[in-house]
């Protein structure tokens, strides 16, 4: 049985697997209905489809809105397959592809992950065992994840001649499923999308003995890790040829459709150092970028100053 939008927001399925998306259907529909027609699929949608990848879907018209907010033309989605997402601003077309990854943790893993303790007083709380940093690696696998998935798409893409290898092509990556999606997304520190795509590790403190107020900020060297098959899966595709295609990611930590979000607070793009295509800085607004320089083996971004980087990345 096929239905619209609004007929699937309303039946149980959909009510029972996104019940807050459901109760927030007044705010929410409108949103979409903005920007229906660049949609995939937009006409009409299986509900029992629809309603497993709503939240992707949510994530494409996020990016939409940010998009349209932003001033770009958005063209419609091609009937012959393609990216998600085609739209340019001053004659620069570029492609977007969305992906929203499924959480690192399981649900038997997140309610597992809480124990019982007393408190002076005798009362029970909760209290969260995995810390955030302890399961960043996992974080980045299922970004490594997505991102190898949409490479491959692309290259599919090109043999068909669906789109032009001559346009620039983003990945966009939401966060929104993640627990602890926006660990390091916003303060000093490398956010994990950018670990994902450079080799970069764990941070230490350098602390020279001779003069200890020099201290500094210093990155371990990563570039793989390892999943749970105990194969070596890449941290370093934006300094690999192989990889030139993609011309950066894009990253928000939050899968919401307020107005904050949807003026592209708080979205990080990283540009890919060995981009064929180039995106140019502060093309889309808002947005906190990182850039890596070939030349200097320097990582930096658009509000903090340069971080001190090995010369062995």
């Amino acid at each position: 049985m096929k239905v619209s939008f609004e007929e699937a927001f309303e039946t149980d399925q959909f009510i029972q697997k996104l019940p807050g998306v459901h109760w927030n259907k007044d705010r929410l529909l409108p949103l979409i209905e903005e920007v229906k027609e660049f949609l995939p699929d937009r006409k009409e949608k299986i509900i029992g489809e629809w309603s497993m990848k709503a939240m992707d879907t949510f994530w494409i018209v996020q990016m939409l809105h940010i998009l349209k907010n932003g001033g770009f033309i958005i063209h419609p989605p091609n009937s012959a397959g393609g990216p998600d997402i085609f739209a340019e601003k001053n004659g620069q077309k570029f492609y977007i592809e969305c992906v929203n990854p499924r959480n690192w943790e399981t649900p038997e893993e997140q309610k597992s992950g809480y124990w019982k303790r007393k408190d002076k007083a005798g009362n029970h709380f909760e209290t969260r065992m995995d810390y955030p940093q302890a399961s960043e690696k996992k974080r980045v696998l299922k970004y490594r994840d997505g991102i190898k998935e949409k490479h491959e798409k692309y290259q599919t893409w090109i043999s068909k001649k669906k789109i032009n290898a001559n346009i620039p092509y983003l990945i966009a990556i939401c966060g929104g499923n993640q627990t602890h999606s926006d660990i390091y997304a916003y303060g000093n520190d490398v956010p994990e999308i950018v670990k994902s795509v450079y080799p970069i590790g764990d941070k230490f403190y350098s602390v020279p003995l001779e003069n200890i107020e020099n201290l500094s900020v210093q990155y371990m060297i990563r570039n793989s890790i390892t999943d749970q098959f105990n194969k070596d899966i890449p941290t370093d595709s934006f300094l690999d040829d192989n990889y030139e295609s993609i011309s950066g990611i894009l990253f928000h930590p939050y899968n919401n459709l307020n107005d904050t979000d949807l003026n592209g607070m708080g979205l990080v793009l990283v540009h890919n150092a060995k981009e064929k295509n180039k995106i140019p800085a502060k093309f889309i607004p808002n947005c906190r970028e990182w850039d890596f320089d070939l030349g200097t083996n320097i990582l930096s971004n658009t509000l903090n100053p340069p971080l001190p980087s090995s010369e062995d990345i």
